[in-house]
C-alpha cells in the first residue's frame, strides 16, 4: 500500500514536472518569436547559428604569448585571467604560462595558437648546461645561438654566464618549460615531522623534492605558507624568506615560533625591498612569498641571491606589465583549478556584495550600517587621512605603514572592538581564520590583484564569510575591473543599488 501511495506521488510530481517544463518551452519560444521578427535576429541564417555552435568564442591575438578570448556568457567557460564583461559576453586573457598551473582543454589550446614546442630543453641556470633532449640541433643553434657560448658534445651546449637569465626567460616565452629533476640531497633533510600535510600539498612536496625549485600557485586559504613553514622545518642550514610588507615579517615569525621554533635562529626574513643586504650572501633554501612582486625592476634582484633550493609562493601568478614569464623562473610550476578546491570544501565561497551610492559620505552611512551588525571585520581604506577620520568616528583601531607590531595589534582590536581599519599593509598574506567579514572602504583604483587579495583574506577563514565593496557610481564606472578577479573565479557578485 505504501508503495503504491509512493508510486502516486511521484508520477504526480513528474506530470507537474513535465507541465512546467511545457510552460518554459512555450515561454522559449515566444520570446524567440519576439527576438526573431522585431530585432536583428529577423535576418538570421541556420548555416550562421551552426557556425556559431561550433566555435562560439573568438581569438585575438593582443601580443606575445598572449591572447583576448572573448566568449557569451552562457558558455561556462572559465580561463585565464577576466579582462571585461557585459551583459552578454565575458573577455579573457589568456596566455600560455596559465596552462601550466591549470590545464586549458586541447581543442581551445588549439584554437588559442598554442603550438607545442617542438624542442624539449633542460636547462641548468646555476651551471649553464643546455641539454637538447628532443628535437634539431641545429635549430637550437639557429634560435639561440646569441645565447650560446660554445657547444660541449652533440646535444650539450655552455650558456653565456651573463645571459643565463635572459636565456631562461626566453625558453620560457617560448612555451619551453625547461626544468628536469634535480633531486634534493637527502642530507640537506631533517627526519622530523612538523604537522601532517593535505594530499595535494604531498604531492607538491615530492615535487620539491624531485625538482629542487618550485612556484605554487595554490588559490588563496589553500595552505601554501604552510606547506612553506614544512619545507622549511625540513631543509637544513640557512633560509631565507623574503615577503612584501612588514606586516608579513611579523606573521612569518610568529608561525614559525608556533611551528617550528628551532628555525628561527636560521631564518632571516626581510622585505623586497631589503634584498641589498643579503645580495652576496648564501642560502640553502629561500622562500619568495608573494613572488608575483619579484618580476619589478627594484625586485628582481631576488633571482640572483645564491641558494641551493627555491620555494616561490603566489595565489596570483599574473602580471599586467608583461612580465608575467618572470614569475615562472623562480621553479617548475604547481596550480589547480580553484573549483577543484571549492568542490573539496577546502575553502568556500563568500558572498559578495557591492554598495553603490552616489557621493563619499553615503559611503560613510552605509559602513556605519554594516558595522550594527556584529561580525569580526577587516574593514580596508588605502588613504591614510580617510582611514584616520574612520578610526575617530567609530571608535576603532588603524593600522598602517607607521603601526608597529601589526599582527598583534591586529588581533587585539578584533579581540576587543570587533574590527579593525586596514590601509594597504593588511592587503596580502595575512592569515585571520575568524574573520567574518571584509568590507573595502577605498582602495587602488582597478587593481585586480588587489581585489582578489582582500577577498582572498576570507578564504582563509573557517566561515564562509562575506564581502563588502563600497562604491561611488562614479568609482565603479572606473574602476569596475578590479571586480573581473572575483567573477573570473564563479563568483557571484550581487550589486545593490542606493
Amino acid at each position: 500500500m505504501q508503495i503504491d501511495e509512493a508510486l502516486k506521488e511521484i508520477k504526480e510530481k513528474l506530470e507537474k514536472t513535465k507541465e512546467e517544463l511545457l510552460n518554459i518551452e512555450k515561454d522559449f519560444e515566444e520570446s524567440l518569436k519576439r527576438h526573431f521578427y522585431t530585432s536583428i535576429w529577423k535576418n538570421i541564417k541556420k548555416e550562421e547559428i551552426l557556425s556559431f555552435v561550433k566555435k562560439p568564442y573568438i581569438v585575438q591575438p593582443i601580443g606575445e604569448n598572449e591572447w583576448r578570448l572573448i566568449v557569451p556568457k552562457f558558455i561556462p567557460l572559465e580561463v585565464g585571467w577576466l579582462e571585461y564583461e557585459d551583459e552578454s559576453y565575458r573577455v579573457w586573457r589568456v596566455n600560455r604560462y596559465i596552462d601550466w598551473i591549470t590545464p586549458i582543454p586541447d581543442v581551445l589550446k588549439e584554437e588559442l595558437g598554442f603550438e607545442k614546442p617542438n624542442l624539449e630543453l633542460s636547462f641548468d641556470w646555476e651551471k649553464g648546461i643546455l641539454n637538447v633532449e628532443k628535437g634539431d640541433v641545429k635549430e637550437v643553434k639557429k634560435r639561440y645561438g646569441s645565447f650560446i657560448l660554445k657547444q660541449l658534445d652533440h646535444s650539450v651546449f655552455q650558456i653565456k654566464s651573463p645571459r643565463r637569465f635572459n636565456f631562461l626567460v626566453q625558453l620560457l616565452k617560448d612555451g619551453i618549460l625547461p626544468y628536469r629533476p634535480k633531486p634534493v640531497d637527502p642530507n640537506d633533510l631533517n627526519d622530523r615531522e612538523i604537522f601532517e600535510l593535505r594530499d595535494y600539498q604531498k604531492e607538491a612536496y615530492n615535487l620539491f623534492l624531485k625538482y629542487s625549485h618550485l612556484l605554487i600557485a595554490f588559490p588563496f586559504g589553500t595552505g601554501k605558507s604552510i606547506f612553506a613553514l614544512y619545507v622549511l622545518a625540513k631543509v637544513k642550514g640557512k633560509k631565507l624568506v623574503v615577503v612584501p610588507t612588514r606586516t608579513l615579517i611579523e606573521q612569518w615569525e610568529e608561525r614559525i615560533v608556533k611551528y617550528c621554533p628551532n628555525e628561527l635562529a636560521n631564518t632571516t626574513i626581510i622585505t623586497y625591498q631589503s634584498l641589498h643586504k643579503v645580495a652576496n650572501k648564501t642560502f640553502d633554501l629561500i622562500i619568495i612569498d608573494e613572488c608575483h612582486h619579484a618580476p619589478s625592476d627594484t625586485f628582481s634582484r631576488v633571482f640572483f641571491i645564491n641558494r641551493k633550493y627555491t620555494l616561490g609562493l603566489s595565489g596570483s601568478p599574473y602580471r599586467e606589465d608583461g612580465r608575467t614569464e618572470l614569475i615562472y623562473t623562480v621553479g617548475y610550476p604547481v596550480g589547480a583549478d580553484w573549483n577543484y578546491f571549492f568542490k573539496k570544501g577546502i575553502i568556500k565561497k563568500p558572498k559578495v556584495y557591492v554598495i553603490l551610492v552616489q557621493k563619499l559620505e553615503d559611503k560613510v552611512f552605509e559602513l556605519s550600517k554594516l558595522l550594527e551588525r556584529k561580525s569580526l571585520t577587516l574593514i580596508y581604506c588605502d588613504s591614510i587621512a580617510q582611514g584616520k577620520e574612520l578610526a575617530k568616528k567609530f571608535n576603532l583601531d588603524f593600522i598602517y605603514s607607521e603601526t608597529r607590531k601589526r599582527i598583534e595589534k591586529i588581533e587585539e582590536a578584533l579581540d576587543k572592538k570587533g574590527a579593525v581599519i586596514l590601509s594597504r599593509v593588511g592587503d596580502e598574506g595575512i592569515s585571520l581564520p575568524d574573520i567574518q567579514r571584509v568590507i573595502e572602504f577605498s582602495f587602488l583604483y582597478g587593481s585586480r590583484r588587489q581585489e582578489s587579495q582582500r577577498y582572498g583574506r576570507l578564504l582563509h577563514a573557517l566561515s564562509e564569510g562575506e564581502h563588502y565593496i563600497l562604491m561611488t557610481y562614479d568609482e565603479f564606472e572606473s574602476y569596475k575591473k578590479r571586480l573581473y578577479s572575483i567573477l573570473e573565479k564563479g563568483i557571484e557578485i550581487e550589486f545593490i543599488k542606493r
